[in-house]
């Protein structure tokens, strides 16, 4: 089984049918999560993303074959929901992690990020536990948007920063790394 996370500004032949999202969402650009088998064959295809530019930078895989897309946005819509960690962008570009289970079905998805420019660069995910989201941030309100202390404070204006995310979608722990320089 092969996954593949990308970027597209394709109108057609992306989306699979059946698609988590069968259309291109509008924007610059929309993420796509693709699943091949081990002949090189497509089981499914999906965009993900709202009306700004959507860019895929990562993904991981779980023990249980659920699947993290994390990357960056400038969309307002489409991505999370009343449930989410984050329902809305909350700058100019936000972070976002997105989980799909091995058959292409959203599980949940977040924004993440503060009031300046951030993104979710990679992510790990564990066995049988948490996903470490891994990105760079201006904001240094990222953590306490959420209520939470991180372990190392925000130092320069871009840093980087690693978030837990429960497999159900919940912000558990996260800091900061770096200096009073850019990371």
């Amino acid at each position: 089984i092969i996954f593949i996370a990308g970027t597209s500004q394709s109108l057609e032949t992306i989306a699979s049918a059946g698609a988590y999202q069968s259309t291109y969402a509008g924007g610059e650009t929309d993420a796509v999560l693709t699943r091949m088998n081990q002949h090189g064959l497509r089981n499914w295809s999906t965009y993900y993303g709202g009306s700004g530019a959507d860019t895929s930078l990562g993904l991981c895989l779980d023990y249980y074959n659920r699947l993290f897309l994390v990357g960056q946005t400038t969309s307002v819509d489409s991505i999370g929901n009343e449930d989410s960690q984050q329902v809305e962008n909350s700058g100019m570009t936000d972070g976002f992690i997105a989980a799909f289970d091995r058959k292409g079905s959203l599980l949940w998805d977040t924004f993440f990020g503060g009031q300046s420019d951030d993104q979710i660069c990679d992510c790990f995910a564990f066995k049988d536990g948490p996903v470490i989201a891994l990105g760079t941030t201006e904001s240094p309100e990222l953590f306490s948007l959420h209520n939470l202390t991180p372990v190392e404070p925000h130092a320069g204006d871009k840093d980087i920063f690693a978030a837990t995310f429960s497999t159900e979608g919940e912000l558990i722990n996260g800091t900061f790394a770096g200096g009073a320089g850019d990371e």
